[in-house]
């Protein structure tokens, strides 16, 4: 007995949709490992000469923002920030049938 022809139509764009969500998700991944990258040089090369001379508040900016984004993008890519966005959409999501 062959599956149903709209069955298979919906099997195949499942399976279509599955695959762009690896690929999308693999493609944030190497994302978040070239932020982080391009923030800890940046905190590498700032980050001394932002201690050797207080005044240069350009550059304690810089270096302070670096640090964040390389704290949040590790977060990224180690699947942390995933793990608080899919657990607040299902508080989300109770919420809503509560009401």
């Amino acid at each position: 007995m062959s599956p149903n022809p709209d069955c298979t139509a919906s099997l195949a764009v499942l399976r279509a949709a599955q695959q762009h969500h690896v690929n999308m998700s693999a493609m944030a991944d190497v994302r978040a490992s070239f932020l982080l990258m391009t923030a800890i040089l940046t905190l590498a090369i700032t980050g001394p000469q932002a201690v050797h001379d207080p005044h240069q508040w350009g550059l304690i900016a810089l270096a302070i923002t670096s640090l964040i984004v390389g704290i949040l993008s590790a977060l990224a890519g180690l699947g942390f920030l995933d793990k608080g966005l899919q657990a607040k959409q299902q508080e989300d999501n109770a919420q809503h049938e509560v009401d």
